[in-house]
């Protein structure tokens, strides 16, 4: 119980903080030589940027907002009423409410770090207030102030520290060294310029790049564990100082998160020379699904680029000796086969009547559930392993029907496979599975949708609807969406905001997200907090 109230108390500090962040509007940030060079996760969040586009110069109005303020004015407490000071005078603070709130993590003995910085405008004024608040608190604390920098240890687990322009909020995992904490206080303030992120370059481009929130994390995170290191040296290749970035930007009536690598040059180059995306997707698979989708994912890769890559592994060799012993083929003349392109949908939620034995009876019984129609498609280069593979079909799980073959998926529901020399199509509709003998469907195929030109245009596509609303009644019955109140009003709101997903890869290095709202009049980030506030009495009470 004590340590839930620590941390309440310190929560308190935090929120006030961060609102006074919430409440400002000026220039760029620029807070992050902090960064130690090795951090391996670093996140960078625009606040200004964030304030504008959520409008929370509207948060006044705000029922939560409201609510938040009566609390608050209600409550005795010491830490309420600084807070209640702090935002009626944001800048006694000494915060400085136009910068960057970065947040990194860093590996300390084994142990994981908790970083959070901010930049000061009078480093005395945040160094007063933050001395007030535990002074007029009953809790215990240790206040240190060193040359260049002062610091507060509260709890042996949380630290905050400041000098003239940054503070830095700490955690330390629990049963680490306290020592070991302290030191890395002062490592922070008293390191060198070569010992600071901002001297690489790919974290300076990351930084250029960034959006209201960013996310950097580097590969040496995972160098210590024995998968990576045996990755490494199966494959002869370096991975450390590797980095993945994500930037979320809320734009009008969308959510935009994209992607980007910064690889060293020996993989970078490696990378490019296996040529994984060299592919271009076939248009004529796309006519074997219908038009309209709930969820849809294509691929159109380079097979043997990827089998080249495996291949240089050393275990390739067994493998294929393996596959030549059991089916008298290679690994190898599975990956020549398949030409790469590849497409998955489910377009339809229908219930579906079908008889199965149970583990425990011989015994048929008829059961009937509302289940994804689905289709799979891919392009090949002949059918030789195709119809090998059928031929060792001894059990005659696969019925020859004329123009498909005929299965049960998991034993039990009624699925469908045909072939040509160009193409191959799984299913549990039987109007698609005798479509694809004459092509695919003529009109209203799926290479009719606006879905069409994400798939053609990247190596990789991604689609789901998130309105459940147009979902099929039966599903939505299935979920229990109309018999239990609680869920519905879930997700009533959230289709009262929520329409779609995109995920596109647009080669091995850079990808983007597009999550689109079903209103664009204003940004999302505010069509977001505007809808929670206009439903905060019936959030409240799930």
């Amino acid at each position: 119980m004590k340590q839930l109230k620590k941390l309440k108390f310190l929560g308190v500090i935090l929120v006030g903080i961060s609102m006074l962040f919430l409440t400002s509007c000026s220039s760029t940030p620029e807070n992050i030589k902090v960064i130690p060079k090795d951090a391996d996760v670093v996140s960078v969040v625009d606040v200004l940027s964030l304030a504008k586009k959520g409008k929370v110069h509207e948060m006044q109005e705000f029922n939560f907002y409201k609510t938040l303020s009566k609390e608050i004015q209600n409550d005795n407490s010491q830490p309420s009423k600084v807070l209640q000071e702090m935002l009626e005078n944001p800048l006694s603070s000494g915060v400085k409410l136009t910068g960057d709130l970065v947040m990194f993590t860093k590996i300390i003995s084994r142990y994981n770090y908790v970083f959070a910085s901010i930049e000061l405008s009078n480093g005395k004024s945040f160094g007063s207030f933050i001395e007030k608040v535990f002074k007029d608190s009953d809790k215990e604390y240790v206040l240190k102030k060193e040359d260049n920098y002062t610091y507060i240890l509260f709890n042996d687990m949380f630290a905050i520290s400041w000098d003239d322009d940054k503070a830095v909020f700490m955690v330390q995992p629990i049963f680490s060294d306290s020592e070991k904490f302290i030191a890395e206080i002062g490592n922070l303030y008293n390191k060198s310029e070569t010992e600071s992120i901002t001297k690489n370059e790919k974290f300076n481009n990351f930084y250029e790049d960034r959006k209201d929130i960013s996310v950097w994390i580097s590969s040496n995170l995972y160098m210590d564990s024995r998968e990576f290191k045996s990755f490494q040296r199966e494959f002869n290749l370096d991975f450390s100082d590797n980095y993945s970035a994500y930037f979320v930007d809320f734009k009008d009536g969308e959510i935009a998160v994209s992607t980007k690598s910064y690889l060293n040059k020996e993989l970078e180059q490696k990378i490019n020379e296996l040529k994984f995306t060299d592919n271009k997707m076939n248009a004529d698979l796309l006519k074997f699904l219908p038009e309209n989708e709930y969820f849809l994912a294509s691929t159109s890769i380079n097979p043997m680029a990827i089998y080249n890559f495996l291949s240089s592994g050393g275990k390739m060799q067994e493998i294929n000796k393996t596959f030549k012993k059991e089916l008298g083929f290679e690994i190898q003349n599975i990956f020549e086969e398949l030409n790469g392109n590849i497409v998955f949908g489910i377009s339809d939620f229908k219930k579906i009547k079908y008889s199965y034995k149970p583990y425990y009876s011989e015994t048929e019984r008829e059961k009937e559930e509302t289940l994804p129609i689905i289709g799979l498609a891919f392009e090949i280069n002949g059918n030789k392993i195709i119809k090998e593979l059928l031929d060792k079909d001894s059990k005659n799980i696969f019925v020859n029907k004329g123009d498909y073959y005929e299965f049960k998926f998991d034993g039990k529901v009624p699925a469908y496979f045909a072939f040509d020399e160009k193409f191959a199509f799984f299913t549990n509709d039987l109007t698609s599975i005798k479509a694809f003998k004459n092509g695919g469907f003529p009109s209203n195929s799926l290479d009719d949708s606006t879905l069409a030109k994400g798939i053609k245009n990247n190596c990789s596509f991604a689609f789901l609807n998130l309105n459940f609303d147009e979902y099929p009644e039966d599903l939505q019955n299935e979920v229990g969406v109309n018999r239990d109140s609680k869920l519905k009003i879930g997700v009533d709101i959230w289709n009262s905001i929520m329409k779609d997903v995109e995920f596109k890869q647009k080669d091995a290095f850079n990808g983007e997200m597009i999550i689109k709202l079903n209103k664009n009049e204003n940004n999302s980030l505010y069509t977001i907090i505007k809808t929670i506030d206009d439903n905060y009495n019936e959030i409240t009470s799930l």
